[in-house]
């Protein structure tokens, strides 16, 4: 009954505010309960900004609950309750992931699951909020950007992210922390492929095809033109070679 209910759960898209990610993985998007927050040591602001916080918990199975049961000298079967694994922020009208925390230490290898967890939720609701603006052109996919650490930023990666080579230095300036990684569309596709391919259980191939899904469905991104010097005058672009002299 109880495993039953587990991939019920698991094989449910990740649309509702609750749903479970995984058997050992909770994830709570949008969280709405402050947890989250009190995490992240946020105060209330003054001006209500719209912001998306997920939450992922870290949930023992069944079959963990079970070896600490017969675990030589073990004490009562854990409960993991408490912190959440790993939260993160969305500012969808500043398009940046300006918080991507977690409780677990770092070099654990479930840090990185959580916080994987964390960003898929973020860029799901980052989709869903461009969806919902269908239409408009003022924000696009590739205008994400979001703060990540060192060890943050492979996660980041993994899931098409392009560290940014010169970060705006004056968001210190307005409160926001220095955004060191921009979404990529094209990259964010391929990785997401390849991420459904190595999928292993019900959950993450639900989450995995509903991302892909809406990948696939935003509008290829547009350049930045070079905008001529001056109007009226053809803008060419100049070959430092061919200078008299090379560029000396």
């Amino acid at each position: 009954m109880l495993v039953g209910l587990l991939v019920a759960r698991a094989s449910a898209p990740c649309r509702s505010n609750s749903v479970i990610c995984a058997t050992q993985w909770k994830t709570i998007s949008p969280c709405l309960d402050g947890r989250a927050a009190a995490l992240a040591k946020e105060e209330t602001p003054a001006t209500e900004e719209p912001t998306h916080w997920v939450v992922v918990d870290r949930v023992q199975s069944t079959e963990d609950a079970f070896m600490s049961a017969l675990a030589v000298g073990a004490p009562e079967p854990t409960v993991l309750v408490g912190a959440p694994a790993a939260v993160g922020r969305l500012r969808p009208e500043r398009a940046l992931v300006d918080k991507l925390l977690q409780t677990i230490v770092k070099e654990e290898p479930e840090c990185a699951v959580a916080v994987g967890h964390c960003v898929d939720s973020l860029l799901l609701a980052w989709l869903q909020h461009l969806q919902a603006q269908e239409g408009s052109t003022e924000q696009q996919f590739e205008g994400l950007r979001a703060a990540a650490q060192s060890h943050t930023a492979p996660v980041l990666e993994q899931r098409g992210f392009a560290e940014i080579e010169r970060p705006d230095m004056s968001a210190l300036g307005r409160g926001e922390p220095i955004a060191t990684h921009n979404a990529r569309l094209p990259a964010g596709i391929i990785a997401y492929e390849a991420l459904l391919g190595a999928a292993e259980t019900i959950a993450e191939t639900t989450r995995y095809n509903e991302i892909l899904e809406a990948l696939r469905t935003q509008p290829p991104p547009t350049g930045v033109a070079l905008e001529p010097p001056s109007s009226g005058t053809p803008f060419v672009k100049e070959d430092p070679w061919a200078r008299p002299g090379g560029i000396f």
